[in-house]
């Protein structure tokens, strides 16, 4: 799966964490493996991270509202 299909929710995706994320530079598990780092607010990706997907595909850059959004780096892994 490439990080430009991708598109992940909390709301689809519990965190390991559970109670609520707001401030900056957050580090987020989520179950499947996936990790984030960056600003987060009311436990959504907003502002500027890091997501790593389990196959050591990555996205670094902006997010509005859990969504990749404006200017980042997507690195997909070849197999």
């Amino acid at each position: 799966m490439t990080p430009e299909k991708e598109s992940v929710t909390a709301a689809s995706q519990a965190c390991i964490v559970p109670q609520l994320l707001t401030g900056k530079k957050r580090n987020v598990e989520y179950k499947n493996g996936a990790r984030y780092h960056g600003d987060v607010c009311g436990n959504r990706r907003s502002g500027y991270g890091h997501f790593s997907w389990p196959n050591g595909a990555y996205y670094t850059g902006e997010f509005v509202d859990n969504l990749r959004h404006g200017e980042g780096l997507p690195c997909q892994v070849d197999i």
